[in-house]
Order: structure tokens, then C-alpha cells, then sequence
């Protein structure tokens, strides 16, 4: 049977354990399909698609090879995600379905990484969510979020602040588009 995960606001279904979650014990209709291990049924869809360029990382590895290649499979709804390490993920257009594969000597640890991380920030995009990678303060009725790259100091200040016991400290980990012209409904985690 297949485990069950909450992320990011997403129920997640995998074949095998994901490390660094903790199986849900409420049963809830799942989002998002993870294959880990197995091969699912629907990449034979796949065989005969022909995959075109959709991005280029501008970030390069030390042997000059993009960090992240992503292809858009011409006449279907898939996307092709590898890195430069060779870790590959499937993920189809709803953003419900993800195969991922590894070469050796990488582990499912280190595929987890990527899947935990900017490739579940991919699909809360095309399910028209705005990830961010940011930490946030609420104070009283308002937040505040701080942005920027890994390092930057964001999770340092809500720490800060929770320490003065200004706020409650949080982890911001999307943003919502509501009704009205620049309205949004922030996640604390």
C-alpha cells in the first residue's frame, strides 16, 4: 500500500517511504502521485513524444553543464526535469504525477532533495501556486515575509523576532492568488 504525506498543502502518494516525511494518518484525497520505484503505466504516453527545450538554468555545474535542463514533451502535457547530477524527474501539466529517477551512486536520500524542494515548487506552480523560498513573522493580524537566496539571513531574523517574543516565526512556503487585484493568502509553516 501506498504511503501518504501532507507537503506544501499537497497529500502525496508514494510507492516507497520518502525520507524526511512523516506518513499522514488521516486519509485524504491525494494531489499528487509520487513513483519512486516503480514505473508507472502512464509513461508509455511518453514513447513516441518529443521533447523540446522549456528552460535552461543559467547556473552552471563544475564540469559546465547546466544545473537543471527542462523539456516540455511536444504533444502531451509532461515535463522533463534533470539536473546536472543526472537525477531525473516526470511531472505531468496538472501537476499530479511524478516519476523520478536516479543513476548510481546516487540514493533515494539524495533524489528526495530535489523532490522536497524546487521539483514540488514546480508543480505548486502549475497548479498556479507561487512558491517562494522565504521565512515570515506574523504580528498581530499582519505578516511579514523575508526573501532571498539560501544564506541571506531570513530564517536568522524570524528567529530573532521569536526570541523577543514579537511574533510568531514561521516558515512562509506559498503564496495564493485570491479574488481581488493583489490580494493573497499566505501558508505559515
Amino acid at each position: 500500500m501506498n504511503q501518504v504525506y501532507t507537503a506544501y498543502g499537497l497529500h502525496l502518494s508514494s510507492d516507497v517511504p520518502i525520507p524526511g516525511l512523516v506518513a499522514s494518518r488521516a486519509l485524504a484525497d491525494v494531489d499528487v502521485e509520487v513513483w519512486l520505484y516503480t514505473e508507472p503505466s502512464w509513461l508509455v504516453e511518453l514513447a513516441d513524444a518529443v521533447p523540446e527545450i522549456f528552460y535552461i538554468s543559467p547556473s552552471e555545474s563544475e564540469q559546465g553543464t547546466p544545473t537543471l535542463t527542462v523539456w516540455r514533451f511536444k504533444g502531451s502535457e509532461y515535463f522533463r526535469l534533470v539536473y546536472c547530477d543526472g537525477t531525473e524527474f516526470i511531472v505531468d501539466g496538472l501537476g499530479k504525477k511524478i516519476r523520478a529517477t536516479w543513476p548510481d551512486p546516487l540514493t533515494l536520500e539524495d533524489t528526495t532533495t530535489y523532490l522536497l524542494g524546487p521539483v514540488l515548487g514546480f508543480v505548486l506552480r502549475l497548479r498556479g501556486v507561487t512558491a517562494l523560498h522565504a521565512s515570515a513573522v506574523a504580528i498581530g493580524k499582519q505578516a511579514i515575509a523575508f526573501l532571498g537566496p539560501a544564506g541571506a539571513g531570513k530564517s536568522t531574523i524570524a528567529a530573532r523576532f521569536a526570541e523577543r517574543e514579537i511574533s510568531r516565526a514561521a516558515r512562509l512556503s506559498a503564496i495564493e492568488p485570491m479574488a481581488g487585484v493583489g490580494e493573497c493568502s499566505v501558508r505559515l509553516r
